[in-house]
């Protein structure tokens, strides 16, 4: 049997019927990588999270060096669809046709 130790840094107060309850919270949300036609990770580039049933912004994301993105809220819920799209942010961008994935349910992210 595996075990889990708990070290709390300060004193818990006293709780009603001397029992402790713990809530294990994992982040929801989507992750992808932007890449090019080579399959190359683009850095730097905005992925915007939009609810496909009204297309409100939810948030987003930016690429890192491999073009990885991870976006993650509290409000992600696994039961609702939404899409992404991607952009060039830099003013000199030449690549004016975005990339767009639709249809994505939030998954436990990390």
């Amino acid at each position: 049997m595996t075990s889990v130790y708990l070290l709390f840094d300060s004193p818990m107060p006293q709780v009603e019927g001397g029992g402790l309850v713990l809530a294990f919270q994992h982040p929801q949300g989507l992750a992808g990588r932007v890449e090019d036609i080579e399959g190359d990770g683009l850095e730097g580039r905005i992925v915007y999270v939009y609810r496909r049933s009204d297309g409100t912004l939810q948030g987003s994301a930016t690429t890192d060096a491999e073009g990885a993105w991870t976006w993650a809220s509290a409000d992600a819920d696994p039961g609702t669809e939404y899409f992404v799209v991607a952009i060039n942010p830099a003013p000199e961008a030449t690549d004016y046709a975005p990339s767009a994935i639709n249809r994505l349910n939030p998954v436990t992210v990390a």
